[in-house]
């Protein structure tokens, strides 16, 4: 990723929850560079990966 740039590792989510669907969830709040669900044995990670700081919204 550039430099600047955060990364957010999102856990909790439902099997059924695909990567695009949370990226669509968060891209009303921030720019995303890249959205990447990684599928483990017994946890589940989405990570985000922000191209510019997040807006000045906060997310509910």
């Amino acid at each position: 990723m550039s430099r600047g740039g955060t990364t957010l590792y999102v856990t909790g989510f439902s099997h059924g929850t695909r990567a695009r669907d949370l990226a669509y969830e968060f891209e009303r709040y921030v720019n995303l560079a890249h959205a990447h669900a990684h599928a483990h044995v017994h946890v589940r990670v989405l990570v985000l990966s922000f191209s510019r700081a997040p807006s000045s919204m906060s997310m509910p």
